[in-house]
């Protein structure tokens, strides 16, 4: 609410770009994506921020964000679907991600969207304890970074990059 700008969206291609939009001079710009992709004939235009979640689980998987020293839920990503993390909890201070299931607590450890920027791709094992049995849930969850477009232009910068953080089971048994 506090910034005031416009943006120049291309949708001529089906592409991702990233724009920063500045809230103040001293401090990290927002992170704004524009997903453009063609379905049937139609263009859908999504304005998104630069971090995505992928729930690989069977079951949902709620999102948490630690404010003032408690868990806030952020949302729940369904099974096999994504989700996009409003803006206000990717460009907090501590930028990191706490996950559960149904019976069990939120994840004591968190993933950070932006830790080890360099990587392409962060690997983290998160450990939800249980609520009323004795084996803790393991969750992989697997960060990936994509460069994407700067803005109006055809190069890529070292901030134009979405994010993708994928939920998985340690374990997958197929017959």
């Amino acid at each position: 609410p506090e910034v005031s700008k416009r943006l120049q969206l291309p949708i001529h291609r089906a592409d991702k770009r990233y724009f920063p939009v500045y809230r103040d001079k001293n401090q990290e710009p927002l992170g704004i994506i524009s997903e453009v992709c063609i379905e049937m004939g139609m263009t859908i235009v999504t304005i998104r921020g630069i971090v995505q979640v992928f729930n690989h689980f069977s079951v949902p998987i709620m999102i948490h964000h630690y404010m003032n020293g408690r868990a806030v839920e952020v949302g729940s990503v369904q099974p096999n679907a994504s989700f996009n993390v409003p803006i206000n909890f990717i460009h907090d201070n501590l930028k990191e991600l706490h996950f559960s299931i149904a019976g069990y607590r939120t994840s004591t450890q968190g993933l950070s969207w932006k830790e080890c920027p360099g990587n392409s791709t962060l690997l983290k094992s998160l450990q939800c304890d249980p609520v009323n049995t004795y084996e803790p849930l393991y969750i992989n969850a697997i960060r990936e970074r994509f460069d994407v477009y700067f803005e109006i232009s055809s190069r890529f910068t070292i901030l134009s990059a979405c994010y993708v953080i994928r939920l998985r089971p340690p374990l997958i048994l197929r017959n």
